[in-house]
């Protein structure tokens, strides 16, 4: 066992040990095929691969590189996706629907062509709309927010004298009730001021004419200015904090004139009465 042993390694240890195989080219064009070539021995040199490096093993230039491609290839994907979303934002397509194509005309109309943007950019810009809506009467401006004013007056208008349209809310009904009756004109001039008179005297009367009860004066207050929305003495509103803009507060402040002016009060005309 021993011997078989030893034959086994003596074996394995010739055929690492082949010598490299010495051919003379002479001899091969002179020999014939009935020579008899002897065995020779044979040396195979075995050469060991390249072994590849693991990232500890680079050298640190090698490092350095390789960090620095890829931090330029992650910037250049971030550019790439920010141009591609600005691009989608700049250009976000062609708009044909009708509020676009609406507007596209109104813009359109509103431009004059005959006149070089270089030289009068205003009137190149608004003269179409100029010439297609002069200043009417008894205006001092006039605008497209002007015209969008009167378009939407018209508007309310109708509805509000439209009483025989059908499934309005309680509101609409109401601003229908209220807008009849400002324009009954004829039904004011024959009430005169008995409304009014009937509201004061419900109120606790008016001292001036007559006994006026002292002792309901909240009460007064709280119906004028509750019900009525009228403010005879002070105004109670919500608006900015003077000393802390980023609050709002109720502020309490004089009352204004119940007549937008003046003269209302000094009027000698027939409205004496």
């Amino acid at each position: 066992m021993e011997a078989l042993r030893e034959s086994f390694l003596h074996l394995t240890f010739q055929m690492s040990t082949y010598k490299r195989a010495t051919l003379d080219e002479e001899e091969l064009v002179d020999s014939t095929s009935d020579d008899v070539y002897t065995s020779s021995p044979m040396q195979v040199t075995f050469f060991p691969g390249r072994r590849t490096m693991c990232w500890p093993d680079k050298p640190q230039k090698e490092k350095m590189l390789m960090f620095f491609v890829c931090l330029l290839s992650i910037a250049l994907f971030i550019s790439l996706i920010s141009a591609g979303v600005f691009y989608n934002q700049a250009h976000p397509g062609l708009c044909l629907s009708e509020p676009c194509v609406t507007v596209t005309s109104t813009v359109i109309g509103a431009l004059d062509r005959s006149v070089d943007p270089c030289h009068d950019f205003y009137n190149f810009a608004c003269g179409g709309w100029m010439k297609n809506n002069p200043l009417p009467e008894g205006k001092s401006r006039w605008g497209p927010f002007s015209n969008l004013w009167e378009h939407n007056m018209l508007v309310m208008k109708r509805l509000l004298e439209n009483t025989t349209m059908k499934g309005l809310s309680k509101a609409e009904k109401k601003a229908q009730h209220y807008y009849q009756a400002c324009m009954n004109e004829s039904k004011i001039e024959e009430m005169g001021a008995k409304p009014l008179q009937q509201l004061i005297r419900k109120i606790g009367g008016w001292s001036l004419t007559e006994p006026w009860d002292k002792d309901n004066f909240q009460e007064v207050l709280r119906t004028v200015s509750a019900s009525l929305r009228t403010s005879p003495f002070f105004t109670v509103f919500v608006s900015t904090d003077s000393k802390n803009s980023n609050s709002n507060v109720i502020q309490v402040d004089q009352s204004s004139l119940g007549l937008p002016s003046r003269d209302y009060y000094l009027n000698k005309t027939a409205n004496e009465k």
